[in-house]
């Protein structure tokens, strides 16, 4: 009996320290973080590397909506595959992301991005261009944020009604 007992706490023993290990050493995929301006505020600053509300030179255009589990993207100029991804913005950065549809090289309009958790009435959101990793499976992990020339985020934000 006393063999069974010791067997018993040694596999308990073992299963705590692969657990504890895999909490210590796995990393921890964060969201990306950026300052989002307003018009008025970006042109006070008059600095190009600010990112603006509603720019004319983003390919992603999308309005603002009604709150849903659903958000539509009505043009996206994607310059390579990639992910279109909806983030909720809060407290004036980019958080967690809601939802993501994988598209092709080109331009593309009416995009509908099913959301894992809906958005809310009075919400801000974001749509931001992602690279595909080739797994065809988006991961704030493995798949980067895409920048133009001047190192700014692929995006566009929106506000629900």
């Amino acid at each position: 009996m006393k063999k069974v007992f010791t067997f018993i706490a040694g596999f308990i023993v073992g299963i705590l320290f692969v657990y504890i290990w895999g909490q210590i050493f796995t990393p921890k995929a964060e969201a990306p973080t950026v300052d989002i301006l307003t018009t008025e505020q970006a042109q006070d600053d008059n600095s190009e590397s600010q990112v603006t509300d509603k720019s004319t030179a983003t390919p992603i255009t999308v309005v603002d909506q009604n709150a849903g589990d659903v958000v539509r993207i009505a043009l996206a100029n994607m310059p390579q595959r990639g992910w279109l991804v909806v983030h909720e913005i809060k407290g004036g950065v980019i958080a967690n992301a809601l939802g993501a549809s994988l598209r092709d090289k080109g331009e593309q309009k009416d995009i509908d991005v099913y959301l894992l958790r809906p958005t809310v009435s009075g919400g801000e959101y974001a749509v931001v261009l992602y690279d595909d990793n080739g797994d065809r499976q988006f991961s704030l992990a493995t798949d980067a944020v895409v920048k133009d020339a001047s190192g700014n985020f692929i995006m566009n934000k929106f506000k629900t009604n």
